[in-house]
């Protein structure tokens, strides 16, 4: 079934402006972003408040690096920063960008296009702002005070890091110019609680989330692959049982929806966290994925995937070396193969591959398909750009054809752990040498050839649970 058959017939837009509609009691800003009529009625290119008898005018930026999604489009934001920040000028004592561009175009934490805060900063007149409040990398930006480095051709640039850890404060000041005198972050533990605030807001949400979190989803097996610790340390080394698990649950869920899917790919940006053995609740689930990555699919050729897995052979953590974020990707049982080891990265070699039982090389001009969670080797970005630099030759997956299905990561594996009864060997928790770590001097054999082990399905209608979380 060609790619270009496949209709998606869900967006997250409808959600996303219920959601607003519901929940948000202020306005949602983004310049850049052009929508359907249904989400751009609940989306606004900008604000002006009124705080203490003075006029502070908001505009709001998205980074166009990510989105894939039906009738939703991110136009370039320097080019939607210099269009309306001129006409809000004159209206505003106090003129703020939020920016969710992240920190700078170098910037290590997250996939950023176009451009960061650092490079609109360049773009920008004097006085065409007073201050940008930026998001997306994470960056905890000005601890003890504003930071030289932060104030980018006279624009200040702060960064309240990630997850809630700081509370950021800046202090404007106006007189013949409006200036920052001063800025700084408060971890969050540190702060007082706020019995009130907790009772009329914290509570309800806490009552509201503890029936999903506490669903039971199974158990999971004893396996040293599932651990915390193996998560950490050893996930992008070699095969993992926990690796196994996913692409099968992300394939049998593919399969389930009736999407034509060959096989399943993913790498460590899935995962955050191990499995503890013994009952398992949506909890711990989500502890391991908080992520809301969708499910993408990838069309490639028998060739283009040969050549994308010689490009994995290069990024596999080694034992005698630091372990950075390479983008090692793990893939379904469908793809066998060996990684030859020794004399440098660039020596590294993708050997003996199979793909469905059949030498890769015979299918070379054979058409597959690939499910892929969508935030696919985003965290690979500073490592590939250091490494094209020592001429390793490295894939562009923007070479494939790509297509976003809707459907959220979490909420397909959920099910399919469900249908399993937990994580286990059944649903495919074990490994079962689909990829071997061989040194360049060692014969190759084929232990995928003894037993070929075919992991059960579940069916289309295994129960989702009634949450997007």
């Amino acid at each position: 079934m060609p790619l270009s058959w496949v209709t998606t017939t869900w967006t997250w837009a409808p959600l996303l402006a219920q959601a607003i509609q519901r929940e948000a009691a202020f306005p949602i800003l983004s310049a850049n972003l052009q929508a359907s009529p249904l989400l751009a009625s609940h989306v606004h290119a900008a604000a002006i408040l009124s705080v203490k008898g003075a006029r502070v005018g908001l505009m709001g930026l998205t980074t166009p690096a990510q989105l894939n999604c039906p009738g939703v489009t991110l136009t370039d934001p320097l080019r939607a920063a210099k269009t309306l920040l001129p006409r809000l000028r004159p209206f505003c004592h106090f003129l703020i960008i939020l920016s969710h561009l992240g920190y700078s175009l170098d910037a290590a934490a997250a996939c950023t296009a176009v451009a960061g805060d650092v490079e609109l900063a360049r773009q920008l007149p004097p006085g065409g702002a007073d201050l940008i409040v930026g998001g997306h990398t994470h960056l905890a930006l000005n601890e003890q005070g504003l930071e030289q480095q932060n104030i980018v051709n006279g624009l200040p640039i702060v960064q309240a890091g990630a997850s809630g850890r700081f509370l950021g404060e800046v202090c404007l000041t106006r007189a013949e110019t409006v200036v920052v005198t001063d800025a700084r972050l408060t971890p969050t533990v540190s702060l007082l609680a706020d019995d009130t605030f907790e009772r009329a807001a914290v509570a309800p949400l806490v009552a509201q989330i503890r029936p999903i979190f506490t669903r039971r989803l199974g158990r999971t097996i004893s396996h040293p692959d599932l651990s915390p610790e193996a998560v950490h340390n050893t996930f992008a080394a070699g095969e993992s049982a926990l690796a196994n698990f996913l692409t099968a649950g992300l394939l049998a869920r593919a399969r389930a929806h009736q999407l034509p899917a060959d096989f399943a790919m993913l790498d460590v940006s899935i995962v955050r966290a191990g499995l503890s053995i013994g009952g398992l609740t949506f909890a711990d689930w989500f502890a391991l994925m908080p992520h809301a990555d969708t499910l993408r699919l990838c069309r490639l050729s028998g060739r283009q995937l040969w050549a994308l897995l010689q490009d994995n052979a290069c990024r596999l953590d080694l034992p005698h070396e630091h372990h950075v974020e390479r983008g090692f990707v793990h893939y379904s049982q469908e793809v066998r193969y060996a990684i030859r080891v020794g004399g440098g990265r660039r020596q590294h070699q993708a050997v003996d591959i199979w793909m469905n039982g059949r030498p890769l090389a015979e299918q070379f001009e054979k058409r597959f398909t690939a499910v892929v969670p969508s935030f696919w080797r985003q965290l690979a970005r500073t490592w590939e750009t250091n490494s094209r630099q020592e001429v390793l030759s490295l894939i562009d997956p923007a070479d494939f054809v790509w297509q976003d299905t809707g459907l959220f990561v979490r909420r397909e594996l959920v099910a399919y752990v469900d249908a399993m009864d937990g994580v286990n060997e059944i649903g495919g928790a074990a490994r079962d040498g689909r990829v071997c770590i061989l040194p360049l001097d060692q014969p190759i054999r084929h232990p995928w050839m003894v037993s070929e082990v075919r992991w059960p399905q579940p069916a289309p209608s295994a129960a989702l649970p009634q949450s997007n979380l």
